[in-house]
Protein backbone atom coordinates (compact mmCIF):
# COMPACT_ATOMS: atom_id res chain seq x y z
CA UNK A 1 0.00 0.00 0.00
CA UNK A 2 1.65 3.57 -1.27
CA UNK A 3 2.39 5.40 1.67
CA UNK A 4 0.07 8.49 2.66
CA UNK A 5 2.22 11.94 2.48
CA UNK A 6 -1.10 13.90 3.07
CA UNK A 7 0.99 14.78 6.44
CA UNK A 8 4.47 15.43 7.44
CA UNK A 9 6.03 15.24 10.97
CA UNK A 10 8.11 17.79 11.94
CA UNK A 11 11.73 16.93 12.49
CA UNK A 12 12.83 15.77 15.96
CA UNK A 13 15.07 18.43 15.56
CA UNK A 14 13.37 21.17 15.10
CA UNK A 15 13.86 24.66 17.58
CA UNK A 16 11.18 25.85 19.08
CA UNK A 17 9.84 29.44 18.84
CA UNK A 18 11.39 32.21 20.79
CA UNK A 19 8.89 33.99 22.92
CA UNK A 20 9.40 37.62 22.61
CA UNK A 21 9.79 40.20 26.00
CA UNK A 22 6.49 42.00 24.71
CA UNK A 23 4.38 38.67 25.49
CA UNK A 24 6.21 38.02 28.56
CA UNK A 25 5.37 41.46 29.96
CA UNK A 26 1.73 40.53 28.99
CA UNK A 27 1.61 37.20 30.77
CA UNK A 28 3.17 38.92 33.78
CA UNK A 29 0.84 41.72 34.16
CA UNK A 30 -2.03 39.35 34.13
CA UNK A 31 -0.40 37.09 36.72
CA UNK A 32 -0.01 40.55 38.74
CA UNK A 33 -3.69 41.75 38.27
CA UNK A 34 -5.53 38.27 39.29
CA UNK A 35 -2.99 38.33 42.26
CA UNK A 36 -4.16 41.59 43.30
CA UNK A 37 -7.44 41.09 42.74
CA UNK A 38 -7.70 37.95 44.39
CA UNK A 39 -6.13 39.57 47.44
CA UNK A 40 -8.26 42.22 47.09
CA UNK A 41 -11.67 40.16 47.04
CA UNK A 42 -10.41 38.17 50.07
CA UNK A 43 -9.84 41.14 52.65
CA UNK A 44 -13.21 42.42 51.40
CA UNK A 45 -14.68 39.22 52.87
CA UNK A 46 -12.41 38.73 55.92
CA UNK A 47 -13.56 42.55 56.77
CA UNK A 48 -17.65 41.90 56.02
CA UNK A 49 -18.34 38.40 57.51
CA UNK A 50 -21.10 38.25 60.44
CA UNK A 51 -20.16 38.35 63.67
CA UNK A 52 -22.35 37.07 67.13
CA UNK A 53 -22.75 39.46 69.67
CA UNK A 54 -22.53 38.88 73.29
CA UNK A 55 -25.38 39.28 75.67
CA UNK A 56 -26.98 38.32 79.05
CA UNK A 57 -29.27 35.86 78.47
CA UNK A 58 -32.90 36.86 79.04
CA UNK A 59 -35.11 35.44 82.17
CA UNK A 60 -37.91 32.65 81.13
CA UNK A 61 -41.43 34.06 82.30
CA UNK A 62 -44.59 32.17 82.72
CA UNK A 63 -47.37 33.55 81.08
CA UNK A 64 -50.65 33.54 82.92
CA UNK A 65 -53.73 35.30 83.57
CA UNK A 66 -55.13 37.29 86.45
CA UNK A 67 -57.58 38.96 88.10
CA UNK A 68 -57.99 41.73 90.87
CA UNK A 69 -59.55 41.12 94.43
CA UNK A 70 -61.89 43.04 95.06
CA UNK A 71 -64.09 42.26 98.21
CA UNK A 72 -68.30 42.08 98.13
CA UNK A 73 -71.43 40.85 99.97
CA UNK A 74 -73.17 38.37 98.24
CA UNK A 75 -75.63 35.42 99.59
CA UNK A 76 -74.70 31.69 100.09
CA UNK A 77 -76.91 29.74 96.93
CA UNK A 78 -77.71 26.26 97.55
CA UNK A 79 -78.27 23.92 94.56
CA UNK A 80 -79.64 21.13 94.75
CA UNK A 81 -82.06 18.43 92.83
CA UNK A 82 -86.09 17.55 93.75
CA UNK A 83 -88.84 15.54 93.40
CA UNK A 84 -92.22 16.57 92.80
CA UNK A 85 -94.78 15.12 95.43
CA UNK A 86 -98.65 15.97 95.70
CA UNK A 87 -98.76 17.49 98.99
CA UNK A 88 -102.15 16.67 99.83
CA UNK A 89 -103.08 13.07 98.68
CA UNK A 90 -105.92 10.58 99.17
CA UNK A 91 -107.88 7.63 98.61
CA UNK A 92 -111.35 8.74 97.91
CA UNK A 93 -113.99 6.06 99.05
CA UNK A 94 -117.69 5.80 99.24
CA UNK A 95 -119.06 6.08 102.59
CA UNK A 96 -122.40 3.77 101.14
CA UNK A 97 -123.21 1.17 99.04
CA UNK A 98 -124.54 1.72 95.65
CA UNK A 99 -124.81 1.98 92.06
CA UNK A 100 -123.15 4.52 90.61
CA UNK A 101 -125.41 6.78 88.08
CA UNK A 102 -123.48 9.81 87.85
CA UNK A 103 -119.86 10.95 87.25
CA UNK A 104 -118.46 14.10 86.29
CA UNK A 105 -116.81 15.02 83.26
CA UNK A 106 -113.61 15.43 84.09
CA UNK A 107 -113.49 12.19 86.23
CA UNK A 108 -110.66 10.84 84.67
CA UNK A 109 -107.17 9.90 84.86
CA UNK A 110 -105.24 13.75 84.46
CA UNK A 111 -108.84 15.33 85.23
CA UNK A 112 -108.77 18.42 87.12
CA UNK A 113 -111.99 18.77 89.37
CA UNK A 114 -113.13 21.94 91.90
CA UNK A 115 -113.44 21.46 95.42
CA UNK A 116 -116.76 20.71 96.60
CA UNK A 117 -117.89 19.76 92.90
CA UNK A 118 -119.52 16.09 92.62
CA UNK A 119 -117.24 13.86 91.40
CA UNK A 120 -120.41 10.77 91.22
CA UNK A 121 -123.86 10.06 92.13
CA UNK A 122 -125.32 6.15 93.98
CA UNK A 123 -128.32 5.45 93.02
CA UNK A 124 -130.26 6.87 96.50
CA UNK A 125 -133.59 5.46 96.21
CA UNK A 126 -133.61 2.87 98.89
CA UNK A 127 -131.31 5.76 101.32
CA UNK A 128 -134.98 7.70 100.61
CA UNK A 129 -137.45 4.85 101.38
CA UNK A 130 -134.86 4.57 104.73
CA UNK A 131 -135.16 7.97 105.26
CA UNK A 132 -138.70 7.91 104.93
CA UNK A 133 -139.55 5.34 107.19
CA UNK A 134 -137.43 6.82 109.99
CA UNK A 135 -139.05 9.98 109.83
CA UNK A 136 -142.75 8.31 110.08
CA UNK A 137 -141.19 6.92 112.79
CA UNK A 138 -140.47 9.93 114.74
CA UNK A 139 -143.88 11.01 113.94
CA UNK A 140 -145.07 7.99 115.96
CA UNK A 141 -142.97 8.72 118.86
CA UNK A 142 -143.76 12.12 119.05
CA UNK A 143 -147.46 10.95 118.26
CA UNK A 144 -147.17 8.63 121.25
CA UNK A 145 -145.18 11.08 123.86
CA UNK A 146 -148.51 13.32 123.38
CA UNK A 147 -150.58 10.48 124.65
CA UNK A 148 -148.46 10.02 127.07
CA UNK A 149 -148.46 13.71 128.23
CA UNK A 150 -152.25 13.08 128.46
CA UNK A 151 -152.37 9.81 130.25
CA UNK A 152 -149.61 12.08 132.67
CA UNK A 153 -152.40 14.71 133.07
CA UNK A 154 -155.40 11.94 134.32
CA UNK A 155 -153.08 10.04 136.25
CA UNK A 156 -152.02 13.25 138.44
CA UNK A 157 -155.97 13.89 138.68
CA UNK A 158 -156.89 10.49 139.72
CA UNK A 159 -153.57 11.23 142.51
CA UNK A 160 -155.20 14.63 143.88
CA UNK A 161 -158.68 12.28 144.75
CA UNK A 162 -156.93 9.73 146.14
CA UNK A 163 -155.22 11.56 148.22
CA UNK A 164 -157.81 13.89 149.77
CA UNK A 165 -160.11 10.01 150.67
CA UNK A 166 -156.77 8.83 151.92
CA UNK A 167 -154.50 11.50 153.64
CA UNK A 168 -151.99 8.83 155.46
CA UNK A 169 -151.21 6.95 152.24
CA UNK A 170 -147.73 5.60 151.04
CA UNK A 171 -146.44 7.91 148.95
CA UNK A 172 -143.31 6.28 148.07
CA UNK A 173 -144.98 4.86 144.74
CA UNK A 174 -146.21 8.25 143.29
CA UNK A 175 -143.92 7.82 140.22
CA UNK A 176 -145.25 4.87 139.52
CA UNK A 177 -148.89 6.24 139.37
CA UNK A 178 -148.31 9.24 137.41
CA UNK A 179 -146.68 7.23 135.42
CA UNK A 180 -143.51 8.61 135.39
CA UNK A 181 -141.37 5.47 133.22
CA UNK A 182 -143.36 5.63 130.50
CA UNK A 183 -143.15 9.06 130.08
CA UNK A 184 -139.73 8.58 130.47
CA UNK A 185 -139.79 6.10 127.70
CA UNK A 186 -141.97 8.38 125.00
CA UNK A 187 -139.19 10.77 125.32
CA UNK A 188 -136.40 8.46 124.64
CA UNK A 189 -137.95 6.78 121.75
CA UNK A 190 -138.34 10.50 119.86
CA UNK A 191 -134.65 10.68 120.88
CA UNK A 192 -133.86 7.45 119.31
CA UNK A 193 -136.15 7.72 116.32
CA UNK A 194 -134.90 11.13 115.55
CA UNK A 195 -131.05 10.05 115.33
CA UNK A 196 -132.41 7.38 112.73
CA UNK A 197 -133.49 10.17 111.36
CA UNK A 198 -130.23 11.98 111.13
CA UNK A 199 -128.20 8.74 110.27
CA UNK A 200 -130.80 8.29 107.58
CA UNK A 201 -130.22 11.75 106.08
CA UNK A 202 -126.12 11.40 106.25
CA UNK A 203 -126.96 8.25 104.28
CA UNK A 204 -128.80 10.05 101.63
CA UNK A 205 -126.10 12.98 101.33
CA UNK A 206 -123.62 10.42 101.24
CA UNK A 207 -124.68 9.03 97.79
CA UNK A 208 -123.44 12.72 96.47
CA UNK A 209 -119.86 11.99 96.57
CA UNK A 210 -118.10 15.66 96.18
CA UNK A 211 -114.21 16.48 95.81
CA UNK A 212 -113.07 17.42 98.83
CA UNK A 213 -110.53 20.11 97.29
CA UNK A 214 -109.27 21.15 93.95
CA UNK A 215 -107.66 17.84 92.78
CA UNK A 216 -106.17 16.38 89.81
CA UNK A 217 -107.09 12.44 89.64
CA UNK A 218 -104.24 10.23 89.37
CA UNK A 219 -106.09 7.11 89.57
CA UNK A 220 -109.95 6.12 88.70
CA UNK A 221 -111.35 2.71 90.00
CA UNK A 222 -115.19 3.59 88.73
CA UNK A 223 -117.24 3.88 86.03
CA UNK A 224 -121.17 3.84 85.15
CA UNK A 225 -122.72 0.96 86.21
CA UNK A 226 -119.91 0.13 89.06
CA UNK A 227 -120.99 -0.88 92.00
CA UNK A 228 -119.46 0.89 95.16
CA UNK A 229 -118.88 -0.27 98.38
CA UNK A 230 -117.29 1.17 101.76
CA UNK A 231 -114.11 -0.43 101.83
CA UNK A 232 -112.94 -0.16 97.78
CA UNK A 233 -110.99 3.00 96.68
CA UNK A 234 -112.87 4.61 94.34
CA UNK A 235 -110.06 7.56 92.92
CA UNK A 236 -106.84 8.52 94.34
CA UNK A 237 -107.06 12.30 94.03
CA UNK A 238 -104.18 14.64 94.46
CA UNK A 239 -104.53 18.59 95.57
CA UNK A 240 -103.29 20.93 92.71
CA UNK A 241 -103.00 24.41 95.33
CA UNK A 242 -99.50 23.54 96.35
CA UNK A 243 -97.24 20.81 95.61
CA UNK A 244 -93.81 19.76 97.26
CA UNK A 245 -90.43 19.30 95.96
CA UNK A 246 -88.43 16.76 97.95
CA UNK A 247 -85.16 17.91 98.61
CA UNK A 248 -81.88 16.65 100.09
CA UNK A 249 -78.63 18.28 101.20
CA UNK A 250 -75.61 17.64 102.77
CA UNK A 251 -76.42 18.26 106.88
CA UNK A 252 -73.26 20.91 107.17
CA UNK A 253 -75.40 23.66 104.74
CA UNK A 254 -78.93 23.70 106.80
CA UNK A 255 -76.92 26.19 109.23
CA UNK A 256 -76.49 28.48 105.90
CA UNK A 257 -80.43 28.08 105.38
CA UNK A 258 -83.11 29.96 107.17
CA UNK A 259 -86.30 27.65 108.25
CA UNK A 260 -89.44 29.16 108.82
CA UNK A 261 -90.93 30.00 112.04
CA UNK A 262 -93.06 32.15 113.47
CA UNK A 263 -90.88 34.79 112.79
CA UNK A 264 -90.96 34.41 109.29
CA UNK A 265 -91.06 32.09 105.83
CA UNK A 266 -87.58 31.20 105.56
CA UNK A 267 -84.80 31.50 103.17
CA UNK A 268 -86.38 31.98 99.64
CA UNK A 269 -86.28 29.42 97.12
CA UNK A 270 -86.22 29.28 93.30
CA UNK A 271 -87.01 25.76 90.86
CA UNK A 272 -86.02 25.20 87.65
CA UNK A 273 -88.20 22.80 85.27
CA UNK A 274 -89.37 23.35 81.92
CA UNK A 275 -87.15 26.09 81.25
CA UNK A 276 -89.55 27.88 83.82
CA UNK A 277 -88.86 29.33 87.31
CA UNK A 278 -90.72 28.95 89.61
CA UNK A 279 -91.07 30.34 93.10
CA UNK A 280 -91.00 28.20 96.31
CA UNK A 281 -90.96 28.82 99.86
CA UNK A 282 -89.45 26.11 102.94
CA UNK A 283 -92.62 24.29 104.15
CA UNK A 284 -90.78 21.78 106.65
CA UNK A 285 -87.20 20.22 107.53
CA UNK A 286 -88.05 16.50 107.99
CA UNK A 287 -87.20 14.63 111.16
CA UNK A 288 -85.00 12.04 109.85
CA UNK A 289 -82.15 11.56 107.77
CA UNK A 290 -82.60 10.33 103.85
CA UNK A 291 -81.24 6.59 104.33
CA UNK A 292 -79.58 6.73 100.76
CA UNK A 293 -77.25 9.59 101.25
CA UNK A 294 -77.67 10.82 104.80
CA UNK A 295 -78.63 13.89 103.87
CA UNK A 296 -81.17 16.64 105.39
CA UNK A 297 -83.94 16.15 103.76
CA UNK A 298 -86.24 19.53 103.00
CA UNK A 299 -90.07 19.91 101.76
CA UNK A 300 -90.60 23.12 99.55
CA UNK A 301 -93.76 24.31 98.77
CA UNK A 302 -94.64 25.62 95.52
CA UNK A 303 -97.88 27.36 94.98
CA UNK A 304 -100.44 26.68 91.91
CA UNK A 305 -98.26 24.06 90.59
CA UNK A 306 -100.62 23.53 87.27
CA UNK A 307 -100.18 26.66 86.18
CA UNK A 308 -103.95 27.63 86.20
CA UNK A 309 -103.45 30.89 87.32
CA UNK A 310 -100.08 32.40 86.26
CA UNK A 311 -100.46 30.46 82.96
CA UNK A 312 -96.53 28.40 83.75
CA UNK A 313 -96.08 24.88 82.09
CA UNK A 314 -97.65 22.67 85.21
CA UNK A 315 -95.11 20.77 87.11
CA UNK A 316 -95.72 16.98 86.54
CA UNK A 317 -95.49 14.88 90.18
CA UNK A 318 -92.30 12.86 90.23
CA UNK A 319 -90.58 15.06 88.01
CA UNK A 320 -87.15 16.17 88.56
CA UNK A 321 -86.50 20.18 88.89
CA UNK A 322 -83.31 21.74 89.99
CA UNK A 323 -83.59 24.05 93.28
CA UNK A 324 -81.53 27.11 94.40
CA UNK A 325 -81.96 28.09 98.04
CA UNK A 326 -80.93 31.44 98.96
CA UNK A 327 -79.24 31.03 102.28
CA UNK A 328 -77.70 33.70 104.82
CA UNK A 329 -75.27 36.56 103.96
CA UNK A 330 -71.48 35.97 102.84
CA UNK A 331 -70.30 39.54 103.62
CA UNK A 332 -66.57 41.02 102.72
CA UNK A 333 -65.41 38.44 101.10
CA UNK A 334 -63.18 37.58 97.45
CA UNK A 335 -65.27 35.93 95.13
CA UNK A 336 -62.14 33.26 92.89
CA UNK A 337 -63.00 30.57 90.77
CA UNK A 338 -62.97 27.27 91.76
CA UNK A 339 -60.15 26.77 89.17
CA UNK A 340 -58.04 29.50 91.22
CA UNK A 341 -57.38 27.29 94.53
CA UNK A 342 -54.60 24.77 94.43
CA UNK A 343 -54.15 22.14 96.73
CA UNK A 344 -57.77 22.53 98.47
CA UNK A 345 -56.44 25.83 100.54
CA UNK A 346 -54.01 27.93 98.36
CA UNK A 347 -54.33 30.43 95.68
CA UNK A 348 -51.26 31.92 93.72
CA UNK A 349 -50.65 35.95 93.57
CA UNK A 350 -48.57 37.67 90.78
CA UNK A 351 -46.67 39.75 93.22
CA UNK A 352 -46.12 43.52 92.61
CA UNK A 353 -42.47 42.31 90.87
CA UNK A 354 -44.21 40.31 88.55
CA UNK A 355 -42.83 37.04 91.08
CA UNK A 356 -44.94 34.40 91.72
CA UNK A 357 -46.46 34.05 95.91
CA UNK A 358 -47.90 31.07 97.29
CA UNK A 359 -50.77 31.86 99.47
CA UNK A 360 -52.61 30.19 101.95
CA UNK A 361 -56.41 31.18 102.27
CA UNK A 362 -59.47 30.42 104.71
CA UNK A 363 -62.35 29.98 102.54
CA UNK A 364 -65.96 30.48 103.65
CA UNK A 365 -68.10 28.87 101.37
CA UNK A 366 -67.72 27.34 98.02
CA UNK A 367 -70.59 26.49 94.99
CA UNK A 368 -70.28 24.42 91.69
CA UNK A 369 -68.14 27.59 90.20
CA UNK A 370 -66.53 29.69 92.63
CA UNK A 371 -65.01 29.84 96.11
CA UNK A 372 -65.91 32.79 98.75
CA UNK A 373 -61.85 33.65 100.38
CA UNK A 374 -62.60 35.60 103.91
CA UNK A 375 -58.92 35.22 105.00
CA UNK A 376 -55.78 35.07 103.22
CA UNK A 377 -56.20 37.84 100.53
CA UNK A 378 -55.86 41.67 100.42
CA UNK A 379 -57.97 44.16 97.83
CA UNK A 380 -56.03 44.77 94.97
CA UNK A 381 -54.06 41.76 94.95
CA UNK A 382 -53.16 39.88 91.43
CA UNK A 383 -54.92 36.40 91.83
CA UNK A 384 -53.47 34.13 89.57
CA UNK A 385 -56.68 32.63 87.39
CA UNK A 386 -54.81 30.40 84.62
CA UNK A 387 -53.01 26.86 85.39
CA UNK A 388 -49.61 27.33 86.51
CA UNK A 389 -47.09 23.90 85.88
CA UNK A 390 -45.16 23.33 88.93
CA UNK A 391 -45.30 26.75 90.68
CA UNK A 392 -42.58 27.77 92.81
CA UNK A 393 -42.88 31.09 94.93
CA UNK A 394 -40.56 33.44 93.47
CA UNK A 395 -40.36 32.37 89.42
CA UNK A 396 -40.67 35.48 87.01
CA UNK A 397 -44.07 35.57 86.14
CA UNK A 398 -45.69 37.58 82.32
CA UNK A 399 -49.03 39.11 83.46
CA UNK A 400 -49.08 41.73 80.20
CA UNK A 401 -49.05 45.02 80.52
CA UNK A 402 -52.53 46.31 80.95
CA UNK A 403 -54.12 45.78 84.73
CA UNK A 404 -58.07 44.27 85.32
CA UNK A 405 -60.66 46.11 86.76
CA UNK A 406 -61.82 45.05 90.02
CA UNK A 407 -63.17 41.47 90.33
CA UNK A 408 -62.46 40.67 86.59
CA UNK A 409 -60.15 38.92 85.14
CA UNK A 410 -57.57 39.63 82.04
CA UNK A 411 -56.54 37.80 79.20
CA UNK A 412 -53.39 38.03 78.04
CA UNK A 413 -52.12 37.93 74.45
CA UNK A 414 -55.06 37.53 73.13
CA UNK A 415 -56.49 34.01 75.02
Amino acid sequence: MPEDKTYEKFPKDMPLPKKSWRLRLVALVLIVTLLVFGGGMAMYLFKTQPTAERKKPERMQTLVKTMTAARETTHVTIVAQGTIVPATEINLQSRVSGEIIYLHPGFTPGGIIKGNEILARIDDTDYRLVLRRRENALAQARADLRIEEGNQQIALQEWDIVREQFADMDTSSKDLVLRAPQLEKARANITAATTDVEAATIDLERTVIRAPFNAIVRKKNIDLGSQSSPQSVIAVLAGIDTFWAEVSIPTDKLAWIDLPDERGTGSPVALFANKTTYRGKIAKLMPDIDPDGLMARLRIAVADPMGLASGKPPLLLGGIVRVEITGKSLANVFRVPRSAVVNGEQILIAGPDDTLQIRKITIAWKDAEHVYIDDGLETGERIITSTVPAPIAGMPLDTGEMMNSPGTEKVENGN
